[in-house]
């Protein structure tokens, strides 16, 4: 496989940032891609989508990952139970509740 040059590599950054910046899903960056990729040639292309492509998609993928809306109640803020119902921790706080009670 022949190496691609750096103009031509910075172009396919490029294109992959911008269609990122237009909120562009995965399948519109792949086509625009190929299509450049075509007019480089057809046995470069897909290698070149393995190596250097599919990596920058997944890199602004997990990037994005877990941004988009939520239900409420569902954001960061909400914190995990301290105690797990039934557990042996929750029973023994419980009856140092009751103990405290009957003081």
């Amino acid at each position: 496989m022949k190496k691609l040059t750096k103009t031509e590599n910075d172009r396919i950054k490029k294109i992959c940032d911008e269609c990122c910046m237009k909120g562009d899903g995965i399948g519109d960056i792949l086509k625009k891609v190929k299509n450049y990729l075509v007019s480089i040639g057809k046995v470069v292309g897909p290698p070149l989508l393995k190596e250097v492509v599919v990596p920058l998609i997944v890199q602004y993928a997990k990037g994005k990952a877990g941004l988009g809306l939520k239900l409420a109640g569902q954001g960061k803020g909400v914190k995990k139970p301290h105690m797990v119902k039934g557990s042996a921790e929750a029973k023994a706080h419980m009856a140092k509740l009751r103990a405290m009670r009957k003081k």
